[in-house]
């Protein structure tokens, strides 16, 4: 069975400096023969999590009464054998185009046992960031708050590949630049 890996774009530009970095995964992804979907998510309607704990009576599926299209990206992410998270850092933290997708992510814990039952618990997760600034200059934050956010679900967490200093698409010319493109994109065929 084919390896099926998600990208979960979340720029407020399509075609913006974390498109650029997918699109060289992706490349080397190809030519692996490994199946990629990449899912922009600003053209989908993903709303806030509005905590009412709805989600909680429904103990073996996500049971969101929101009306929107983050039932389809579920369906993603349960079709997926590797999910990608991808943004910008914006004001040292996401961008608000992938934050409602992460926070829904809280109804695919099922809270009242200790510990949790995750629904994607084993699933494989990763992390894709891009910055104008250096790394520590928000950043660092975004890849320890997936970290934590990978391990309360028990999900395998591959990573983060940081692309900092993204001032033009130069950056990905560079050898450096381009073997840890190259290396993140080995960490998610394995």
């Amino acid at each position: 069975m084919k390896k099926r890996i998600t990208f979960f774009l979340g720029s407020p530009r399509k075609n913006g400096n974390t498109a650029h970095v997918l699109r060289q995964i992706s490349k080397t992804l190809n030519a692996k023969d490994i199946e990629s979907e990449t899912v922009f998510l600003p053209d989908y309607d993903v709303r806030p999590c509005k905590e009412c704990f709805t989600c909680q009576k429904e103990k073996d599926k996500p049971g969101c009464r929101i009306k929107d299209d983050m039932k389809k990206m579920f369906k993603k992410i349960k079709n997926s054998d590797v999910i990608v998270f991808a943004a910008p850092v914006f004001c040292w933290s996401f961008a608000a185009q992938i934050k409602p997708f992460i926070d829904r992510f809280f109804c695919l814990g099922k809270y009242g046992t200790d510990p949790i039952v995750s629904l994607v618990e084993g699933k494989k997760c990763a992390l894709i960031i891009t910055a104008g600034g250096d790394e520590q200059d928000g950043a660092n934050f975004m890849s320890e708050g997936m970290a934590k956010m990978a391990d309360f679900f028990r999900m395998e967490n591959l990573g983060s590949l940081i692309i900092a200093e993204y001032t033009n698409h130069d950056i990905l010319k560079q050898k450096a630049v381009e073997k840890k493109i190259n290396s993140f994109a080995g960490k998610l065929i394995k």
